[in-house]
């Protein structure tokens, strides 16, 4: 706990400091190519995107010098880092999503063997699933706070669960903002400011101050109950529970059923799915998606029209892939 409150209190970041123990090779070229075709899409022409990988990991603060030696931050390693790798140096390091399978009480639960970065977007996709439209953006927001405010050197790990109504995101470490002046908005301090950094480079995360009143004022809008936070000790941990009760309309989760995807989300989830997935055909993405093979072919159209999206010609049918 005294060591936990010595990193809060740090000037600079702890997430800043560099892993002098381990060299570039730690972290994964997968990784870091998916992130920069993402900041790409967000930040088209920007100023870091003639960089080599090198010189833009410097840039963005996954990696620094140390007398000519180059290591990864920890924000980098826990970023972009290979996971037997980021076990070296956070050896709590654990992440586990769960998701109800049934109402009778049966769940799935699967343990994350990868980094920050590769989670975020895998279980996003997850929450974002059967949740009405304003509930969303809201998403994106909690489970980014969710990973740039974790102690990733504390117990417990990070949980995030999903029922039919309920989703709890659960992480090590205690709040850094005292909960009344957090959802009167304007204050930020994320844990792991370079993390937050990052994440906000490809479009995700607020960081002023504003994600919790915008939460808590979609859950009002919605009639849905107030979101609970909690805090817990030995260990530190802090949980938010988001109960989404009183769905109707074409948006009815009743049994599981899925809730259709707005074009711009549709647009987004092809996007992502195409940065993860470099080259698919009609049939994967259709699939990937949840609609019919002439709606995915229409919006791929539109995002070749646009620039964003190329057709190759592939054995008997054609591919897609974003445009370099």
């Amino acid at each position: 706990e005294y060591q936990a409150m010595v990193r809060d209190a740090a000037v600079r970041s702890p997430d800043m400091h560099l892993v002098r123990s381990m060299g570039l090779e730690a972290l994964n070229s997968e990784s870091v190519r998916s992130f920069r075709q993402r900041m790409k899409l967000y930040r088209p022409r920007h100023m870091w995107e003639s960089l080599d990988d090198t010189a833009f990991l410097q840039k963005i603060g996954a990696i620094g010098d140390d007398g000519g030696l180059l290591h990864p931050t920890f924000a980098g390693l826990l970023m972009f880092g290979n996971h037997q790798d980021i076990l070296c140096e956070y050896p709590n390091y654990a992440i586990t999503h769960r998701e109800q399978l049934d109402t009778k009480g049966n769940w799935e639960e699967a343990p994350w063997s990868g980094n920050v970065y590769e989670f975020y977007y895998w279980a996003y996709n997850k929450l974002q699933q059967n949740a009405k439209k304003p509930a969303r953006q809201a998403l994106r927001e909690v489970l980014a706070n969710c990973l740039v405010n974790a102690d990733y050197h504390g117990s417990g790990g990070i949980i995030v669960s999903k029922g039919y109504q309920k989703i709890t995101l659960s992480n090590p470490g205690s709040f850094r903002v005292p909960l009344d002046t957090a959802k009167s908005g304007g204050v930020s301090d994320p844990r792991n400011a370079a993390m937050a950094r990052m994440f906000r480079f490809v479009d995700v995360g607020e960081y002023t101050g504003g994600g919790i009143p915008n939460l808590y004022r979609i859950w009002k809008s919605e009639n849905w109950p107030e979101p609970v936070f909690s805090e817990s000790c030995s260990p530190d941990r802090v949980s938010l529970t988001l109960y989404m009760t009183g769905h109707s309309g074409a948006e009815n989760t009743a049994a599981g059923k899925q809730v259709p995807l707005s074009a711009l989300s549709q647009r987004q989830l092809l996007i992502d799915y195409l940065t993860d997935h470099p080259t698919s055909d009609l049939f994967a993405l259709s699939k990937a998606l949840g609609t019919s093979l002439s709606r995915t072919e229409s919006i791929l159209q539109q995002l070749a029209d646009e620039g964003i999206v190329v057709v190759e010609a592939g054995q008997g049918n054609r591919l897609y892939k974003l445009k370099a």
